[in-house]
């Protein structure tokens, strides 16, 4: 699975959350066609942008295996080419957004002024778990030293 993530704050429009801007690529299915590819757009919890060489009209449902969801099936709203306009059925949760956020190798976060940053990507869940308990370990580290510091100068006074 490989994904590019951008996120932005949608407004003056129908939508009623959030999107977010990515490339991903999952495997999904329809009842006429299963196995095929799917590549993501963006996503919120109640829908996504999908482009597919498969053939999809209005109305079609596609279930997709997304990370930590497990199977979502969305309903074809529009399409236009081979880009798909799709809600879910049933709404993914947060957790399900963040982890094909955690599926991105980058993410670019545009404010509302539209300028842009990017932060360092986390390939895989182990890889931020090390950085994460490699900076509590150096805090702590720095902790301790602080306190025989403070030690040594009560006892100096």
């Amino acid at each position: 699975m490989l994904a590019f993530l951008e996120t932005f704050q949608v407004g003056g429009n129908r939508r009623r959350t959030e999107r977010r801007t990515l490339k991903l690529i999952v495997e999904g299915s329809t009842e006429r066609t299963p196995g095929i590819q799917v590549e993501i757009s963006n996503i919120s919890r109640t829908g996504m942008l999908v482009q597919t060489s498969a053939d999809l009209s209005a109305g079609d449902r596609l279930v997709l295996e997304l990370p930590e969801t497990g199977k979502a099936e969305a309903e074809v709203i529009w399409s236009r080419g081979q880009q798909f306009g799709c809600n879910f059925v049933i709404p993914i949760s947060l957790a399900g957004v963040s982890a094909a956020l955690l599926q991105s190798p980058t993410l670019t976060i545009r404010s509302a002024d539209h300028t842009s940053f990017v932060r360092p990507s986390w390939s895989s869940p182990r890889r931020q778990f090390l950085f994460y308990s490699t900076l509590a370990s150096t805090i702590a580290v720095l902790i301790i030293l602080a306190m025989y510091v403070a030690a040594d100068l009560l006892r100096a006074s």
